[in-house]
């Protein structure tokens, strides 16, 4: 079997044909792949945060934004290389970590307040003002 030459450049196909193996484009594994077809290895560039030699391409959107996909482990991808910077080791980790916080901070804010509920008695009625 042979494999056309534009299927490995788009990331498609990741061998020639030998050992006939084709990924879904839209998995995680996937598109990171096709980052390093369409960019480049992620070492070619400097970290956009400190300017040290970056070697991860790491996803820089919103956690709203409406393109973002998530893998079972809970790693959010967008299908656009325009979403991703290099990134050094400490910076990604640290750009993650401030990434995790901001969406807790979110989600609590969105948490509606618990209401307590009485045991025994007559129900008590909760006035939000």
């Amino acid at each position: 079997m042979t494999v056309p030459a534009g299927r490995l450049l788009e990331g498609l196909a990741m061998t020639c044909g030998a050992h006939r193996y084709v990924r879904d484009v839209t998995s995680y594994d996937a598109w990171h792949d096709r980052l390093g077809v369409q960019l480049g290895s992620a070492r070619e560039h400097a970290c956009v945060d400190c300017g040290r030699p970056a070697r991860h391409w790491s996803l820089d959107v919103p956690l709203d934004d409406p393109r973002t996909l998530t893998t079972p482990g809970g790693y959010r991808y967008v299908l656009d290389t325009d979403a991703y910077r290099p990134r050094c080791p400490a910076c990604h980790a640290a750009h993650d970590v401030l990434e995790r916080r901001l969406a807790r901070r979110a989600a609590q804010r969105h948490t509606p307040p618990p209401h307590s509920r009485p045991t025994t008695g007559t129900p008590v009625i909760q006035t939000l003002f």
